[in-house]
């Protein structure tokens, strides 16, 4: 009886100390003492037992009402149930949650589809994304490729929310210039050596908007209008992390047990028999496979800045095709840009001018 004693009053000790260092790691208080503990040589033993307290304290809680209730009826009855109920709360609830995600990683899979595809020549595209937060999305790098190197005869800029919602976006194409030529203006995207032809420094290489001053010669123009999804032939779509929603730590935690970490989505649509069908869809992130037993890293702080505490990993598996992590990398046409002027006007790669096609 006397040792069954000893034993409740460790227990007792150990569930307090763990108690202690829990509220330490929530008050923020963990870093700092972990680290002076570590410095003395000889707290290091301490400093471990301070960070593996959070994860003691919720097992010893998982065991203590079993504890509570046989205890009157027998000691060792109650701590082989404790003990059955923390193993169960350490092995059991991470063995269900890897079994779960791994339900989530075949759904995610089987969403995935698509083969890269040649875009018709004359295409109208319509870009949407989330990787742009300004409120008005501009003609960029992909844009002005795809309008310059002759693949689009227009471009539509905007939100994915525009696929659902309808909502009129930006379109930039080639129209005749009417009373005049007013270009919109265009962000400077430096063309790159490989389609120059020659090896020029990154500063003097001329912009792709510059292939334009053919087209204005020719009595056309840049134009810009709004448009709607309707007007698009091939929606490519590049959402960054989707999976924004997550909730947030509470008390510096990540209490979440299966984790999937999505980092961007793309899809393709393209107009078939009149409405718009899904032909490529990739995800692209990674899920994390909790250890067994299950442990809990309370939060901490590097030279890398401050990382939010989460339930222990035993594997980090990734999701989807890393080879295609947006949209464009689906695309097989050459969007590389001809007859691009320099500051010197000297024109690169004349004969590679691709015929830019008026929008009607």
């Amino acid at each position: 009886m006397n040792s069954l004693h000893d034993v409740e009053k460790w227990l007792k000790r150990l569930i307090a100390a763990a108690f202690a260092g829990s509220v330490a790691w929530v008050s923020g208080m963990g870093c700092l003492l972990q680290l002076g503990l570590a410095i003395t040589i000889i707290g290091i033993p301490l400093a471990i037992f301070f960070t593996a307290s959070p994860t003691i304290f919720r097992y010893m809680l998982a065991g203590l009402p079993i504890w509570l209730l046989l205890r009157p009826l027998s000691g060792w009855v109650a701590a082989a149930a404790s003990l059955l109920v923390m193993l169960g709360a350490g092995i059991g609830v991470a063995e269900i949650s890897n079994r779960r995600l791994d339900r989530m990683l075949v759904a995610l899979a089987g969403q995935d589809h698509g083969q890269p595809l040649l875009l018709p020549r004359g295409s109208r595209v319509a870009l949407l994304g989330t990787w742009d937060a300004r409120p008005a999305p501009a003609c960029r790098d992909l844009c002005q490729r795809l309008l310059l190197s002759g693949v689009a005869r227009m471009v539509l800029v905007g939100r994915p929310t525009a696929l659902a919602n309808g909502a009129p976006i930006t379109a930039w194409f080639i129209a005749p210039a009417l009373g005049g030529c007013r270009p919109a203006a265009l962000p400077d995207v430096r063309a790159e050596v490989s389609a120059l032809g020659v090896d020029v420094p990154y500063a003097d290489r001329p912009v792709l908007s510059s292939r334009l001053s053919a087209v204005y010669g020719a009595g056309y123009c840049l134009t810009t209008g709004r448009r709607t999804i309707a007007d698009a032939d091939v929606v490519l779509v590049d959402e960054d992390r989707p999976d924004w929603g997550t909730p947030k730590p509470i008390m510096g935690v990540d209490w979440r047990l299966a984790q999937l970490m999505i980092f961007s989505r793309s899809r393709i649509l393209q107009r078939q028999q009149g409405r718009l069908v899904e032909i490529v869809r990739n995800t692209w992130g990674m899920a994390h496979v909790l250890a067994r037993p299950l442990y809990l890293l309370p939060p901490n702080f590097d030279d890398a800045g401050e990382h939010v505490g989460h339930w222990g990993w035993s594997d980090v598996r990734d999701i989807g095709d890393h080879t295609y992590p947006a949209a464009r990398f689906y695309l097989l046409n050459d969007l590389s840009v001809g007859g691009l002027v320099g500051w010197d006007r000297v024109v690169y790669r004349r004969g590679a001018m691709a015929k830019l096609i008026p929008e009607d």
